[in-house]
Order: C-alpha cells, then structure tokens, then sequence
C-alpha cells in the first residue's frame, strides 16, 4: 500500500514539473517577398525630324511625316526606306538597301531620345548589319536643324481660329487675325543665324531678341534671355514665347 503510494505522488511531481514531453510548437508561417511592380516606359508618339545617333555627331536618322526616312551621315544620305507605325511598334516596310523588309522595332520617344530594341530575336537580323548597328537597342537625341529665316504666311498652331504672322522679304511683319484679314500689330524685323530681331512694331514695344528654328513647315521662336524682362509688352510675350508657327499653304 505504502508502496503504490509513493509511485502515484512521485508521477504526480514529474507532471507538476515538466517532466513530460514539451508541446510541439507550430512551424512559422512563411510570408511570400512582396512583388516589385516594374514600370512600363511611357512613349509619346513616334516623331517626325532629325535625331543623331547617341555618341555621334553626324550620323543619324531622319524621319519624315510621310511615313518615310534616310539614313545620313553628314550630308551624304545612305539608306533610303519607309515605315509604318502601330502603338509602340515601328516597322521598317521599304529600303533600297538590300535588307529583308517588314522588320519590327518597339519604340520609346520621351521627347528628346528615341530608342528602338528589336520586335522578337535581333540575331535573325544579323545578316542586314547596318540596321542591325543601328536599330538593335540604340537612342538616337532629337536635333532640329534650322534652315534660314523664311517669309510667307505662318499660322499658330495651337489656336482655332487663324491668327499668326505674315513676314516679308523687305524686313516687315504683320500680325494677322486671318479669318476678317485685321491686322493687329506690325513693323520690322531682322534675321540672322538662329536669331530673330523685332527692331520695332507699332505697340511702342523695344527692340527684342529671340532665337528661331525652321525645319521647311515649323517655325518657332523662344526669348534670347529671360520673357519676363518683356512683361511691358504681354502682346508680343504671348506670341514669341515657345510658341510654333506653321507655314501657310497658298
């Protein structure tokens, strides 16, 4: 009896201290690595102009609005093609340069740089070196060229109704609300280089400078110096300041 009783107290002492078996603990749960969202590069679309290849100077690209475009370098063109595009993609459908047509690229434009990677395996295209140099992950830097000062009948372009200028061989200009043929400002001007002078105008303005680019249809001008030193003449500030004329067709 003592006997029984003394086993019975001693398990009852190994339970009261631990002595059986811990509980097992559950594993942790694992937590998955949050997802890096990749950002798709956003593209305006594809321009028209000349764009010189990045590391370059005289070596480059140049597109036209008629869907066509030239390989150059210097003055010399090289390839001529043409192209067509579909949301990011440009396809190379023409060229006189022996190489297989119908070629795919993705595009990026950003405004200023233009990059092209090839539509599926860049190796297939091995054999037309000079596109594959030329297309195969390569930007290109948009640099308009500027040709001399033109005259003719230049509308704004970001208004509905036609307004804009008229400007003569012998240095005179007009500004024109074209629609009832009113004039609204005129005077003189001078041009050289990439730079345009109004050396007067009937608005008492100063003579004021401003630099101009004309790529045969575009002409725009933009303040040599600050616009705000123009603020007496906000006529003339609203109509130079980064603002694209087009010519006129007769």
């Amino acid at each position: 009896m003592k006997k029984t009783l003394f086993v019975l107290v001693f398990a009852l002492l190994l339970t009261a201290c631990g002595g059986s078996s811990a509980p097992t603990t559950a594993p942790a749960a694992q937590t998955e690595a949050p997802t890096v969202a990749t950002e798709t590069p956003v593209s305006l679309p594809f321009p028209s102009g000349r764009f010189i290849k990045s590391g370059r100077t005289d070596y480059g690209l140049l597109f036209g609005a008629d869907k066509t475009f030239t390989v150059f370098q210097g003055d010399r063109a090289q390839i001529h093609a043409t192209f067509t595009v579909e949301g990011n993609v440009f396809t190379e459908t023409s060229n006189d340069g022996a190489c297989e047509t119908n070629v795919s690229f993705n595009y990026v434009f950003d405004g200023t740089n233009l990059t092209f990677s090839y539509v599926g395996n860049s190796d297939d295209d091995k054999d037309c070196g000079g596109r594959y140099d030329d297309f195969n992950n390569v930007t290109y830097v948009f640099t308009p060229v500027s040709l001399p000062f033109p005259t003719g009948k230049f509308i704004r372009s970001d208004r509905v109704n036609p307004v804009g200028f008229i400007f003569n061989a012998d240095g005179t200009w007009e500004a024109k609300e074209f629609t009832y043929g009113v004039t609204q400002a005129k005077g003189n001007y001078s041009a050289d280089d990439d730079t345009f002078t109004e050396l007067s105008d009937d608005k008492a303005c100063p003579t004021m400078d401003f630099n101009y680019t004309f790529d045969g249809k575009n002409l725009t001008f933009t303040y040599v110096g600050n616009p705000e030193d123009d603020a007496a003449c906000e006529g003339r500030r609203s109509s130079f300041d980064n603002v694209i004329y087009t010519l006129a067709e007769e």
